[in-house]
């Protein structure tokens, strides 16, 4: 629009009377002082605890009784972003609900105090739990000693958070539209929502000379081999946190066929590590190759187990996913995988959901939005080939980063 904004609509008829947004632009934190993070990351919550164009948050509830509306904001490292979704008898509402969170949002200092209380009472003992204490020694290494990647919420690093910079960053990243994308899915009357789209969000106050992108921060992932010892809680347990990062260029094709081969490495896992050697309950395997802010392929393995066993465990797991990289994976398991991504496809064509995430990421990545013939043919190019390329292309066993949770000493 002449403002600056971009506004995305795809109507469907999936649901009656539902329909989802998402908006977003670039930005979020990284355009402040690593010093302001926690004050940034809790600017929407005191916003959302405070109210709106004077209103606070409890008359603003009153007044939202018996409508079908939902508004969420977010502020993180890269970028803002709103979320939600509204019926079609409450458009209105809703459009001069998203205006005002742009041009009136209301602060109050008591409730960035009630904010900070519940959250200090929530996160006492917050370290006190091992598998809170284990996950934090795994982010704080990880994270390489920048703090930006390591925003647990410690007493330490709550006290960080001040009301007067919150107030500041909110109104600086969401108080100038410009570089937003509203992205609207759902049983949409393009005549109706037209008017709203064009007097709020076109009406929407924008300065593309004073808003820039974000700051990229070339974060540093610590690679292997490593391994490290943590003694947390009493019972015979040992939870186990295998890591393999390796820098790659982000590639489509490749993302998908990487994604693939971590469907077969679980299943694979799951066999060898719990029904032949019997020594897990589950396996836990999750893997990324993204195109913005993160040059590292990744993958994570996560299982509990007993002091006994640990060992050969690890041991069993990096010999599974060694042993898919230079077999790959048999015809079966890729026809397998295949059918299950064929069905999940057919589902998510017709969730609103699924078509909002996937056209609200194409924007963001400025990517083409895959229509459902190309989705289609993705799933049929994958082979045990170009699986197996993929999977050696983005791990390197070589370089694990081994986390080991065992009993305290006694």
């Amino acid at each position: 629009m002449s403002n600056g904004v971009k506004v995305v609509i795809k109507p469907t008829d999936f649901k009656n009377n539902q329909i989802l947004f998402r908006a977003t632009s670039d930005g979020g934190y990284s355009m402040f002082d690593a010093d302001d993070d926690m004050s940034a990351l809790y600017a929407t919550r005191i916003q959302d605890e405070s109210g709106v164009n004077s209103i606070n948050n409890i008359q603003l509830r009153r007044l939202m009784v018996g409508k079908d509306i939902s508004i969420t904001q977010s502020l993180v490292l890269y970028n803002e972003s709103m979320s939600g979704k509204f019926g079609s008898q409450d458009m209105k509402e809703f459009f001069q609900l998203v205006y005002l969170y742009h041009t009136a949002p209301y602060f109050d200092k008591a409730a960035f105090e009630r904010v900070m209380q519940k959250e200090r009472a929530e996160y006492a003992h917050l370290l006190d739990s091992p598998d809170q204490f284990f996950g934090y020694e795994i982010d704080k290494i990880m994270s390489n000693g920048n703090s930006r990647r390591l925003l647990w919420p410690t007493p330490d690093r709550l006290d960080e958070a001040n009301f007067e910079k919150a107030v500041e960053i909110y109104k600086n990243r969401f108080g100038n539209a410009a570089g937003f994308t509203y992205v609207f899915v759902g049983n949409i009357d393009l005549e109706t929502l037209k008017p709203f789209v064009l007097t709020y969000l076109g009406g929407l106050p924008t300065n593309a000379s004073t808003k820039r992108s974000f700051v990229e921060q070339n974060f540093i992932t610590p690679t292997g081999p490593k391994e490290y010892l943590f003694h947390k809680g009493k019972d015979n347990k040992v939870n186990v946190n295998l890591r393999f990062s390796k820098k790659v260029p982000w590639n489509k094709d490749t993302e998908f066929c990487y994604n693939a081969f971590i469907d077969i490495l679980n299943s694979r896992l799951y066999e060898s590590m719990r029904i032949e050697m019997s020594g897990v309950y589950g396996v836990r395997v999750s893997g990324s190759l993204k195109k913005l802010h993160e040059d590292y392929a990744k993958l994570n393995l996560a299982f509990g187990t007993n002091t006994e066993a640990y060992e050969k465990l690890c041991e069993r797991a990096i010999l599974e996913i060694n042993k898919l990289i230079s077999e790959g994976p048999t015809q079966e398991e890729v026809e397998r995988v295949k059918q299950k991504k064929r069905v999940a496809l057919e589902s998510d064509l017709k969730l609103n959901g699924i078509w909002l995430l996937n056209i609200f990421y194409a924007y963001r990545n400025q990517e083409k939005v895959d229509s459902e013939s190309s989705q289609r043919e993705q799933i049929e190019a994958l082979t045990p080939d170009n699986i197996q390329q993929a999977g050696a292309k983005c791990i390197d066993t070589s370089t694990v980063m081994k986390f080991v949770l065992l009993p305290e000493k006694q």
